[in-house]
């Protein structure tokens, strides 16, 4: 009986071929891009660090001891 491949691994070759292309430069150009060349850090952090800090800083925001107290 054939041994099926998890849709996991299936999933990773088919990225794999379409970044690796034998050296094709359209696929250099995308390995770059996500590799945050362009940026001169990798794209994984701007992707995380952004979300976490817009959903951090509202709550920074509304904290009792950064809110004006009121003079009447």
């Amino acid at each position: 009986m054939p041994e099926t491949k998890p849709l996991e691994e299936k999933i990773q070759k088919a990225i794999d071929r379409a970044l690796y292309a034998n050296g094709n430069p359209a696929a250099q150009k995308a390995r770059n891009f996500l590799n945050g060349t362009w940026l001169g850090v990798p794209l994984h952090v701007v992707l995380k660090d952004v979300p976490i800090g817009a959903c951090c800083k509202p709550g920074w925001r509304q904290a009792p001891s950064c809110q004006r107290r009121s003079s009447n």
